[in-house]
């Protein structure tokens, strides 16, 4: 399944991306749509050769799999509970990172990344960031504009109390520009 690039625009002048992302296929089994997701972040990332991904616990391997294929590369940071998480991302930027990928809440610990933060260090470096919300959403405020986040995403199990099939993204304007 292709991406289509037109995304449709509904009377209230609002993007309905579902149509967009899956053209109109609601047949796609869960593999289908996680790998057609991914496929919709990389092409609005315009990830180039060379460029680096810091990821923590947002990728489930997709992100390596991709920078295998492109000559990207990708650093996963482990967490270790005697280590400040958001510092030690932080400390892991380096001139070529071009991608943050967190999850705010990480699902195995609970630990909270500071966002703020890690916003305004990647903003400042012109670094795009990804941020997986499925850990807080619906139990947690979330802040898109205030985050300056690229993607905000979340699957809509967990505190939307959803489907595991459904999920939820959010693009800034820089991104769908």
């Amino acid at each position: 399944t292709s991406i289509k690039k037109d995304l449709t625009i509904n009377n209230n002048n609002d993007t309905d991306y579902s149509e967009g992302l899956f053209n109109k296929n609601w047949n796609l089994n869960n593999e289908e749509s996680f790998k057609l997701k991914f496929d919709t972040y990389f092409d609005y990332l315009k990830l180039k050769p060379g460029m680096k991904i810091l990821d923590i616990g947002c990728g489930n391997g997709q992100w390596l799999q991709y920078c295998k294929n492109h000559n990207c590369s990708v650093k996963f940071i482990k967490e270790n509970p005697k280590e400040d998480l958001t510092e030690k991302l932080i400390s892991n930027i380096s001139a070529n990172t071009s991608i943050i990928a967190i999850s705010f809440i990480q699902y195995s610990t609970g630990t909270k990344l500071d966002i703020e933060s890690i916003s305004k260090i990647a903003k400042s470096k012109g670094i795009k960031l990804v941020i997986d919300i499925t850990q807080a959403l619906g139990a947690v405020p979330i802040f898109a504009d205030k985050w300056s986040a690229d993607f905000l995403v979340s699957s809509g199990y967990k505190w939307l109390g959803g489907h595991g099939g459904v999920s939820l993204a959010y693009l800034s304007k820089d991104i769908l520009n």
